[in-house]
């Protein structure tokens, strides 16, 4: 009795093709596990700066809550691997009016300094901060970053403008003296 070649099991070749395609399918899986893991550090690494941030904030508005005004700067903190920077500039509101109509005749009308929206000018950082707090770190041979901004109102010297509730229930039986009429009269010309 003979018995065929085929009867018996599996040729080297038919051995080695299967070697070939299992290698290609673990190379394959093997990449995508990689990518997933990096894809996985990157997003833990942004939601860490993200909280980094948002705690920023939530300080400076806490100060700023307490009648604080942050100066006018930038400053940088280290949180390995996290740069933290925090950057404090007089804004100029007037850049956020509505532009007048193509054609018509635009009116120049600048607050006076005083005013409570008054620009920044030489001498004068105005009463609007812009507030930065910019968070980044290494990632491979890139530096990424998380970013989150503020505004603030320097509040000093209001009071006599905008008198507290009890002050107001108090006056309102006494006629507003010439000062507070001035003063008056100055916000609503540096709001016009």
């Amino acid at each position: 009795m003979r018995r065929s070649r085929r009867d018996g099991g599996f040729t080297l070749f038919e051995v080695m093709a299967a070697v070939l395609v299992l290698g290609m399918l673990y190379s394959v899986l093997a990449n995508s596990a990689m990518q997933g893991l990096h894809s996985e550090g990157e997003t833990r690494r942004r939601l860490e700066a993200s909280l980094i941030a948002d705690r920023a904030l939530a300080d400076l508005e806490l100060q700023l809550s307490l009648g604080e005004l942050p100066p006018s700067g930038s400053a940088e903190e280290e949180l390995d691997p996290y740069r933290i920077r925090v950057t404090v500039q007089p804004f100029d509101a007037t850049v956020l009016r509505v532009p007048p109509e193509p054609g018509a005749a635009a009116p120049e009308v600048t607050p006076p300094a005083d005013s409570l929206l008054a620009p920044p000018s030489s001498g004068n950082e105005g009463r609007l901060r812009r507030i930065d707090i910019q968070v980044s770190w290494p990632e491979a041979s890139e530096e990424r970053s998380v970013g989150r901004t503020t505004f603030a109102f320097d509040t000093t010297g209001l009071e006599e403008v905008f008198p507290e509730e009890g002050e107001q229930a108090q006056a309102a039986d006494e006629p507003p003296s010439e000062d507070a009429i001035q003063a008056m009269e100055k916000a609503l010309r540096g709001l016009q």
